[in-house]
């Protein structure tokens, strides 16, 4: 399965490390986590999930199951909001 920022999605890091996506007149938040995540799927079209696992699960010292399961609730409130795009397997 792989990820893919839509085009159109804006992206900022706040000074408190967070984030701030804008897309279409809207505005969401994200932690410093997510903030780590969407920078590696930036400029990265169709970037494989379990890569992504992989590194989130080094650096926050988690094992792999954890880090995939908050990923997937992560990457499905994204693409119900409309602002990544998953392709290949559904999670």
């Amino acid at each position: 399965m792989n990820i893919s920022i839509k085009p159109e999605v804006a992206f900022r890091e706040e000074a408190t490390g967070k984030g701030i996506l804008y897309f279409r007149n809207e505005v969401f938040r994200i932690n410093k986590t997510s903030v780590y995540i969407w920078e590696k799927l930036q400029g990265n079209e169709n970037t494989e999930v379990e890569e992504l696992v992989d590194i989130v699960a080094k650096r926050y010292n988690i094992s792999k199951v954890i880090a995939r399961q908050d990923m997937v609730k992560f990457f499905k409130k994204m693409e119900k909001r409309g602002l990544i795009v998953i392709g290949g397997i559904k999670i």
